[in-house]
């Protein structure tokens, strides 16, 4: 439907300049693969997060129930996720934008030289390392600014591990001091840890959720 949508839009197009025009036609290749998937990945991240926040809300309830101070830690920690994952999210389309029209150039390249068409005259004048050549080098292009965008993608999931174990020391400190003075059982102990490892687990799988939802409405809004 999102589709039929999308190309009932562009026949209705006056004249024929969007053709022309290289962001046009950037935006509506980024539009045409969210249009074949975006909805239903809209709608399933939607729902992953719900219930990720529901499972996290009810882990950092059970904290509560122990010691109320690290509980507010825990709820604090979700504010660089849901900041990382706003991030990402408007990093990715941008990424495949910037890089639309070296792609699109390759794409122009690699088919004119398999072209039937044009094998005539590329072999008679001998263009054929030209076009090569300059398809490597939009690869080349396209490839280096996703690898950048894969770099801080790690980078920042990294720094929310990093997030994650502090989190997670702080509450194995807290823990260790409790059961030395006696303030803890087992079975408290237990839960504790369990209920901190949850929480932390449910906030990183909500981040990732986000991100692909922020994504995917992004690309599917263009």
């Amino acid at each position: 439907r999102s589709l039929d949508q999308l190309y009932r839009a562009i026949g209705a197009l006056p004249g024929l300049a969007r053709f022309e025009d290289p962001a046009f036609l950037d935006r509506l290749r980024v539009g045409q693969h969210a249009g074949q998937n975006a909805p239903v990945e809209i709608a399933d991240a939607i729902a992953t997060t719900i219930r990720t926040v529901v499972t996290a809300t009810g882990f950092i309830g059970v904290v509560w129930a122990l010691n109320p101070a690290f509980s507010v830690v825990i709820a604090l920690s979700a504010a660089p996720v849901l900041w990382t994952a706003a991030l990402l999210g408007r990093q990715r389309p941008a990424t495949t934008l910037r890089v639309g029209p070296a792609e699109r150039r390759e794409l122009f390249y690699s088919r004119l030289i398999s072209d039937v068409r044009a094998a005539k005259e590329i072999r008679l004048f001998g263009f054929g390392d030209l076009l090569r050549r300059r398809m490597n080098a939009e690869r080349r292009t396209a490839d280096h600014a996703r690898a950048r965008m894969e770099r801080h993608t790690v980078l920042a999931q990294g720094g929310l591990g990093v997030l994650s174990a502090a989190v997670a020391g702080g509450g194995l400190i807290w823990v260790a001091t409790s059961t030395a003075t006696g303030g803890l059982t087992a079975g408290e102990i237990a839960m504790f840890i369990a209920a901190v490892a949850g929480g932390n687990a449910a906030l990183a799988g909500t981040a990732t959720t986000l991100a692909r939802a922020h994504q995917l409405s992004l690309e599917y809004g263009y």
